[in-house]
């Protein structure tokens, strides 16, 4: 068992095993084929992700920007729209 995720998506590649891993950390190695599926089981993780700002910083152009630009990256990993 190694504690950290990338080394341990990196083992299972490298066929030294298999990986639990998250949809994103996870998403280019089965894209391209590295990593293969095993099964449809999901469960929800138990770490949350939050974008926030600085309340100077509402409203502000680029900061909207980054995060409607992040929010686009995350749906186009997980297939979810984030809210």
């Amino acid at each position: 068992m190694l504690g950290n995720g990338g080394l341990s998506i990196r083992a299972a590649m490298n066929g030294l095993g298999i990986v639990i891993g998250d949809d994103i950390l996870c998403a280019d190695a089965l894209k391209c084929g590295d990593l293969t599926k095993v099964g449809d089981t999901l469960r929800p993780g138990r770490d949350d992700y939050w974008l926030s700002a600085h309340p100077d910083m509402r409203g502000d152009r680029i900061a909207d920007k980054f995060g409607a630009w992040l929010f686009s990256e995350l749906a186009d990993v997980t297939g979810n729209r984030a809210t």
